[in-house]
Parts: structure tokens; C-alpha cells; sequence
């Protein structure tokens, strides 16, 4: 059973093989929103916001825009987006955009006065919404207490399916020997988790919070239906780090077998960390209007919910790499402005570029810059020296440069320090190049690149240069 490598495997398959896919939401009309579009990219899409920030209303927005095989079992935004004695909605609309075999077609619901219209145009497909946030402590829950009390009986139950089950003991990290859902004479209308260990079963009266709620998600996830759309509410609810992590590995493993598409709320770096950048959506509020980012770094994506930072400003770059030379510039002519600022990395350059512009815009609540990398160009962003990517901007110029004090910081001989990074250079792809040094020298990525870079900006960066960076920076901080 194969648990790591998931997103490679969907990768190779998506879209081709996903025969029904939700493209786009448009939602405007309630909750704040006000046409902003939602893509999703990837069969496996999680949504982070602060809390109240519209998380739930994407998932809601997104159940009701299939009809459900089953009538009876739809979603209807009559119902998710309810008016009541605080607020009335009206002059809402859900527009969207799906995928049916080789078809790419448009839908809308909305209410453009009293009732909602446009039910009856939706597309076929089944889908699932598990809200695992708000699942009440079981002590509290009535009819728990009244099934599982003396005298009550098991009229029958449905066993967790062997491969469900191996998933089920790798998340939570047991060795259960079974697991299944009983239905009891005192309310057969309340099903109960039942649990096995090598000493015996054990009710979900007596389990975890992450166990009996991850086992009510087992439960329905392996009913569930081939090409449809699953939507899981704070999938992390009571899981610890580790089954946090595993749960997506869970999930794209599922996806895969039954061509699903699963999209999930949280604020758990955990899950952030396990999916790939595409599949991230971070919801921002911005003075004006909540932005909606696409593929933000987990760094960013989780710092935009907190607030444990207080710099003056932020410099917002793509990665790592920019962010050890954006630093390096920086500390080659003020060392003391790097304590002002927060060097983040926030993803690929459109999310770069989207925070330049509302930063130069003064419509985010705090002041930044975008910094793009020398082969990225953008009105509202500056860009670091050069014209190439940073790893062929370093490499290159140091190249050039016949390889100056390299070998007296890496305290090797000179001709392996070059021979060294000569053959790095070899490789295609030019995001290997440092981790490929760094086995060579037996140095970590981190100390290779760092050292590399505080010798470019040295040797290799003219003064100007190095000063037209650090002025356009201070020219925003003030």
C-alpha cells in the first residue's frame, strides 16, 4: 500500500481522466462577496481564510451546483444560505463553470428577489458535505446517551472495507482490528462507531474526538459515489499533526481511485504542506474587498491568518531562493533595516504580483512591496538584479566571475569547490543545481545557497545596483 507520491500520480492523470470537474465559482450578491472568482486546479483543493472569512460560503456556493442523482438528497442554496430575522438576501448569484466529458459549459443559481431560480438547469452529480467543525462533544449528544445505554442491543452493522481500513490505521496510527458502524434497537436512526483493538471493541462513547469523527468520515466516504464532488469543513477537527498530514495522502489516494473532486476548508499548516501549490486558495481581505490568491506559499497562506509578526513591512517574494537574496542585498548596505522588515514568501510570481499591486494600492491593512525574481517584470513590483532566474543569475555571474572566495568559505580546495559547481551546472534543470552542490560539499541546501549568493552580491552585483534595490525598498518603508 503506497501512501507517498499521491499528487505525482494524480498529476500524471488530471484532468484527462476526471470525466466531471467544478472549473470556477463566481459568487457575488451576500456574505461579502461581490463577483469574485474561485478556480480550482487540481482534484484536491483546500481554502484558508481567517475565521468568518468565507470559507464555508465556497463550499456551500460549490454543493449547490449540482442536482443530486437522488432529488431528495440536493443541496439547495434556499437552504445553506437561509434568510432570516438578521439578514435578508437578495440580488445573489452563484455563476459557475463545469466540466462533463469533453464539454465545458455555464450555470448560474440565484435570487434575484424573493426565491432562488435556476435549480432546475443544474448539471447531474452527486455530491457530499461533511461539516467535521462542528460536530458536538458525543457526552452532549442526546441520542448517543440513549443507545448506548444498558439494555440496548445491535440489530446489525456495516464493516469499515479492508482498504478503507488499512487508511483508517495509518491516519490514526493504531493497529485496529476492526471498525465498523452498528445500528442499535433503542434509535436505529443513530448509528455508532464501534472500534477494534487487540483487547476488544470499544463504542465511539469511549473513543477520541478525532477517532469517532474520523470514522464517521470513513463511513460515508466509502459509499461514496465515482466522479463526484466531496466537501469536507475543517477536515483537521481534532486530528493530531501526523493523522492531519496522512488524511491528505488519504484523500488524494481516494480521489484518484474514484476520480473525485475533494475540496476542503483549514487552518492547519500540516494540510497546507501536504498539497501542492495549486491546489491552495487563500482568502484575503483586503480593506476594500475580500481577494481571493491562488497557489500562496503555506508560509503566507498560514502568516495572512496570524499575527505573530509585526514588522514595519513586508517584502513579499516567491521562495526561498529570492528570499536568501533579497536578505543578502539588503544587509550589503543597511543591516539595521532588516529588523524592520518580514521577508516572505508568498508563491509564484502572479501571487507576488497581485500583493504588489493591492500594497502599491494601499488597500492592504499593512504596508509591502513585491520583490520578483530578475526574470519577472511588473508595474507594481520591483525585481532583484539581472535577468535570469535566481539560481542561473548566481551560478552564472560566479562563473563568470572565475568562482571568487568560494573556496575559502566552503574551507575546501579550490579546484573541487569549482570542478564542484561546474558539474551542478550540468543538469537541465536548473532548480537542482544547489541541492546537487550541496551533496557534492556535504553541506546542507541552505548553507550552499546562502554562501553562494553572500559572494554574488559581493563580487558580482555592481554598487549601484546593490543600491538602487535597497533605496526602492526604503523609498516604501519611509
Amino acid at each position: 500500500m503506497a501512501y507517498f507520491h499521491e499528487v505525482e500520480k494524480v498529476r500524471a492523470q488530471f484532468p484527462s481522466q476526471w470525466p466531471l470537474f467544478l472549473q470556477q465559482l463566481t459568487i457575488s450578491g451576500f456574505h461579502g462577496w461581490d463577483g469574485q472568482v474561485i478556480n480550482f486546479q487540481f482534484p484536491v483543493t483546500v481554502v484558508v481564510s481567517e475565521n468568518g472569512g468565507g470559507k464555508s460560503t465556497i463550499l456551500s456556493a460549490a454543493a449547490c451546483a449540482y442536482q443530486h442523482e437522488e432529488a431528495e438528497s440536493s443541496y439547495y442554496a434556499s437552504e445553506l444560505f437561509r434568510d432570516t430575522p438578521w439578514e435578508r438576501i437578495s440580488s445573489a448569484e452563484i455563476h459557475y463553470v463545469v466540466k462533463q466529458g469533453n464539454n465545458i459549459r455555464q450555470f448560474s443559481i440565484g435570487k434575484p428577489s424573493r426565491r432562488w431560480r435556476g435549480y432546475d438547469k443544474r448539471p447531474k452529480r452527486n455530491v457530499y458535505y461533511f461539516d467535521l467543525g462542528r460536530t458536538s462533544p458525543i457526552v452532549e449528544q442526546i441520542g448517543i446517551r440513549k443507545v448506548t445505554k444498558r439494555g440496548v442491543e445491535e440489530l446489525f452493522s456495516i464493516d469499515i472495507e479492508p482498504e478503507m481500513l488499512k487508511w483508517f490505521r495509518y491516519v490514526m496510527g493504531r493497529e485496529y482490528t476492526s471498525a465498523r458502524i452498528a445500528v442499535a434497537d433503542a434509535d436505529p436512526n443513530v448509528p455508532i462507531g464501534i472500534l477494534g483493538l487487540p483487547f476488544g471493541e470499544y463504542s465511539e462513547f469511549h473513543q477520541g474526538a478525532g477517532e469517532y469523527s474520523t470514522l464517521a468520515l470513513w463511513s460515508r466516504l466509502q459509499t461514496v459515489d465515482p466522479n463526484s464532488l466531496v466537501l469536507v469543513d475543517e477536515v483537521e477537527a481534532s486530528l493530531h499533526p501526523r493523522a492531519q498530514r496522512r488524511i491528505i495522502h488519504f484523500l488524494l489516494w481516494l480521489a484518484r481511485q474514484k476520480r473525485l473532486q475533494v475540496v476542503l476548508t483549514s487552518h492547519s499548516p500540516y494540510i497546507l504542506a501536504e498539497l501542492p501549490p495549486e491546489s491552495r486558495l487563500l482568502l484575503l481581505q483586503t480593506k476594500e474587498r475580500r481577494e481571493i490568491v491562488t497557489a500562496p506559499s503555506v508560509e503566507f497562506a498560514l502568516s495572512s491568518v496570524d499575527d505573530q509578526l509585526h514588522p514595519d513591512m513586508y517584502v513579499f517574494v516567491e521562495d526561498s531562493e529570492s528570499r536568501t537574496m533579497a536578505r543578502e542585498l539588503l544587509a550589503s548596505q543597511s543591516q539595521d533595516v532588516i529588523n524592520r522588515l518580514a521577508i516572505v514568501t508568498v508563491g509564484p510570481s502572479n501571487v507576488v504580483k497581485l500583493l504588489g499591486g493591492l500594497c502599491k494600492a494601499s488597500k492592504l491593512p499593512i504596508r509591502g512591496i513585491g520583490v520578483l525574481d530578475a526574470d519577472e517584470r511588473d508595474g507594481n513590483c520591483i525585481s532583484l538584479p539581472g535577468s535570469e532566474a535566481p539560481e542561473r543569475e548566481v551560478f552564472s555571474d560566479l562563473k563568470k566571475a572565475t568562482w571568487p572566495d568560494l573556496a575559502e568559505r566552503f574551507g575546501l580546495e579550490g579546484s573541487f569547490v569549482a570542478r564542484s559547481l561546474e558539474d551542478s551546472m550540468l543538469s537541465p534543470d536548473h532548480h537542482s543545481w544547489v541541492s546537487s552542490l550541496s551533496a557534492r560539499l556535504i553541506v546542507s541546501s541552505d548553507v550552499a545557497w546562502s554562501t553562494l549568493v553572500s559572494v554574488w552580491v559581493k563580487r558580482c552585483v555592481d554598487p549601484a545596483t546593490r543600491s538602487n534595490f535597497v533605496k526602492a525598498i526604503l523609498d516604501n518603508l519611509g
